[in-house]
This record gives structure tokens, C-alpha cells and sequence, in this order.
């Protein structure tokens, strides 16, 4: 790795509802950090954006002025909670207690797909790590889950695009491109509006999974 380029969002596409600290605040702070090495460098394009950016926008941005440089994320990863409990979905409240739980511990999700008796919370590992295993234990208690176990090592991709809905089979070609790589979907889920398919994938898979749908479906 030549370059380390720090690069502070104005506010995440799945959080926009968060406060946040003020994007101007979060650049000083790794302004503070640039004299520690020559290699490190800020890019305030998303805070300049004034708008959610979507990582696809940020690889194509950095790629038509590197397009001849290597280019990988650095992030933080998600763990998924999953609880599973048969006829859940017939058992009036049980959504508001499980919230309350992880209100109660201080813990926000990123995400939350469900099934028929089962229903996951993404959430941040390195926000969630000092509330998740309380939190486990008020869930046994208050809504009594025939199984509850949290996966770590995940990573969530998005494709996002408005013009999906109108497309048959963009769900098929990407679950296609992630396998014909050697990519494992670990967790699928899309909503009514279409606007965007969301995939888990191996922590460990997740820079090649946006190299992959970078190059099939935006350059």
C-alpha cells in the first residue's frame, strides 16, 4: 500500500436518520493525524457531495483519477444477531420487544431482514461489542427464543439503483457474478420498492465482491 487516503462521509445512505458528528469536525480530526506519516492523505469528496454517497459513486470517483492505481476499502464489519422462534410472526409485540432490548443496551441496527420464523439484526462489530452479549441475555428472557447466535465476520454489500425495478432478472445476474466468482452469499434480502438488493458476504470476500459488481455492472 502506497497511499492511506482517509475519507469522511457527510452521512452513510443507511443512516440517515442518525445523528452524527458534523462531517467538518470528523475531517480536523484526521487532519490532526496526516504529520504522523507521509503516506496519509484526506479526500473530502463525500462531505463535499452534501449527500449520501454510495461506495460504487466513491470507487468510480477515485477511479477515473487513479486509473491506473490498485484501490481497496478499509471499513469497519458487521455481526448479525439472528433470532429464530417458531409462529413469531402470530405472536403480537414481539418486534417491539426485541427493539426495546437493543434500546435498552444502547444499541443501534444497520439492518434488519427477516423470514418467516426467524428475524436478523445487522449491526456494527466494533459499536456493538461492549452491549451485544447483555443484550443476548435480555432477549432470553424477555421473548424466549427457541435459538439466538450472532454470526461475526460479515459484510454487507448493496447494490442500489433506481431503474432495477424495471429490469427482470438484475437480482439473478448479480447473485450470478457473486458466484462465478467464488463469492458465498450468506444473507439476501431486497425491499418492495426495488430500489436496492442487499447481500452478506465473508468480511474476507467483500473487497472482491465490489471489485465483482463493479466491473459487471458499473464500469
Amino acid at each position: 500500500m502506497n497511499q492511506l487516503i482517509f475519507l469522511p462521509n457527510y452521512i452513510s445512505p443507511f443512516k440517515r436518520d442518525s445523528n452524527v458528528t458534523p462531517g467538518e469536525i470528523r475531517a480536523e480530526m484526521i487532519r490532526r493525524i496526516l504529520p504522523l506519516n507521509s503516506a496519509f492523505s484526506i479526500s473530502e469528496y463525500e462531505l463535499e457531495r452534501q449527500e449520501p454517497s454510495y461506495s460504487y459513486d466513491t470507487l468510480r470517483y477515485f477511479r477515473e483519477r487513479m486509473p491506473d492505481a490498485e484501490i481497496s476499502f478499509i471499513i469497519g464489519f458487521d455481526s448479525v444477531l439472528t433470532i429464530e422462534k417458531d409462529l413469531m410472526n402470530a405472536e403480537i409485540g414481539f418486534g417491539r420487544k426485541v427493539l426495546e432490548v437493543f434500546e435498552d443496551n444502547d444499541l443501534s441496527f444497520e439492518h434488519l431482514p427477516s423470514g418467516i420464523d426467524s428475524v436478523s439484526l445487522v449491526v456494527e462489530t466494533g459499536k456493538s461489542a461492549p452491549y451485544i452479549y447483555q443484550a443476548m441475555g435480555d432477549l432470553e428472557k424477555e421473548i424466549k427464543p427457541d435459538s439466538l447466535h450472532v454470526t461475526d465476520g460479515m459484510a454487507v454489500v448493496a447494490a442500489v439503483g433506481r431503474k432495477m425495478a424495471f429490469q427482470p432478472g438484475s437480482s439473478g445476474k448479480i447473485f450470478a457474478k457473486l458466484g462465478e466468482n467464488g463469492i458465498n452469499i450468506r444473507m439476501i434480502t431486497q425491499g418492495p420498492e426495488e430500489l436496492n438488493i442487499i447481500v452478506g458476504v465473508d468480511s474476507a470476500d467483500f473487497e472482491k465482491a465490489i471489485r465483482v459488481l463493479y466491473n459487471s455492472f458499473v464500469k
